[in-house]
């Protein structure tokens, strides 16, 4: 899946018609009228990256977000991580 900077925008956008939209040190990597998944990420050093994913009421300090459960939706969006990363130009080994 490759990734493209929009004009005048600071959204990414894939070549499957979705984009993600980079905020501070995360993205929004998904949204739908259930779910606003988020990935945040921190270069270590040279050595790698650390992330995690997270849906938005957990951002805002809800004790609890919604289970993603859905193995096709975790799909989607481990494989859109590697894309964003790789655009970024940092390899990801996703297992």
């Amino acid at each position: 899946m490759a990734f493209r900077t929009r004009w005048f925008s600071n959204k990414i956008a894939s070549d499957d018609g979705y984009s993600i939209r980079p905020i501070g040190r995360g993205a929004i990597l998904y949204e739908d009228e259930r779910y606003r998944v988020y990935v945040s990420a921190e270069r270590l050093g040279s050595n790698g990256i650390s992330w995690a994913l997270y849906p938005s009421d957990m951002r805002t300090g809800s004790e609890y977000g919604p289970e993603l459960s859905d193995e096709n939706l975790r799909t989607l969006i481990v494989e859109r991580i590697k894309a964003a990363f790789s655009f970024l130009g940092w390899y990801l080994d996703v297992t």
